[in-house]
């Protein structure tokens, strides 16, 4: 299995766990199937998240990134706080997600 699509489920948990605390995610999809074969990819991994399609502009705009899957956690602030390349534990995820939820919201 792709890395990318391991960490799904692991995506999908943190969701679900956080979402109404604050904490969402946004993927981006790099494959050049299109709109309905990203549908259907979402719908088979019941991903609740949405999904964009990105393209080599995004890469490059997040730092021209050297792998996938990989993930950036974005603070309230709107700033990169957490970068990972790879794959990584939920338990590492969850963690950062936490401590930044605990952070004011800004305004």
């Amino acid at each position: 299995m792709w890395p990318c699509r391991a960490s799904i489920p692991d995506l999908v948990s943190l969701h679900d766990s956080y979402n109404k605390s604050g904490f969402d995610i946004l993927g981006v999809a790099l494959e050049r199937g299109g709109t309905d074969a990203l549908k259907s990819f979402a719908s088979m991994y019941k991903i609740p998240y949405p999904i964009l399609i990105g393209d080599r502009d995004v890469v490059v705009k997040y730092g021209s990134f050297t792998g996938i899957p990989t993930a950036f956690l974005i603070g309230r602030d709107g700033t990169i706080r957490e970068q990972w390349v790879g794959t990584q534990p939920r338990d590492v995820v969850e963690k950062a997600v936490k401590y930044l939820l605990k952070e004011p919201i800004p305004g």
